[in-house]
């Protein structure tokens, strides 16, 4: 196999004879890398399912703050499609903030909780999971989200 010499120029790229972008192509040599952006035959919701404050303890002595989200991805494709979720893992900048995490099936990588979903054609995969945040009441925070 020779290498090929494709000069710079407008390419467009389809999926399934879907067209998915346009862009500048060039190859020189056997391999090249192409981003084609989402699949449009895989669509991703995100739902939030909480966001709320409240207090803990007889007076008040604990704040706590609770998130929780469903993703939801469905595949139109005619093939299985393995889609890859993250989130980044909340910190805590003082040693009075308590993290607890509910993020069943994840693993972790590099400060993100990661969820790979292998779903197949025509098919749907759901994930939740959430964290609720405690913290002493004269601490304020910045919450996020």
């Amino acid at each position: 196999d020779e290498p090929a010499a494709y000069p710079p120029g407008r390419a467009a790229w389809s999926v399934d004879r879907v067209f998915v972008r346009e862009g500048r192509f060039a190859l020189f040599g056997r391999e090249a890398e192409l981003f084609l952006g989402p699949d449009p035959q895989v669509a991703v919701e995100l739902r939030t399912l909480a966001d709320a404050a409240g207090e803990k303890g007889l007076f008040g002595g604990k704040r706590t703050h609770v998130w929780d989200w469903r993703v939801s991805v469905a595949n139109s494709g005619s093939a299985a499609v393995s889609v890859r979720v993250e989130d980044p893992l909340p910190r805590a900048a003082d040693q009075r903030i308590a993290i607890e995490e509910r993020l069943p099936g994840a693993r972790r990588e590099d400060g993100l909780a990661v969820w790979t979903l292998d779903i197949p054609a025509g098919g749907k995969a759901e994930i939740a999971y959430g964290y609720t945040v405690s913290f002493p009441a004269d601490l304020e925070i910045e919450p996020g989200r």
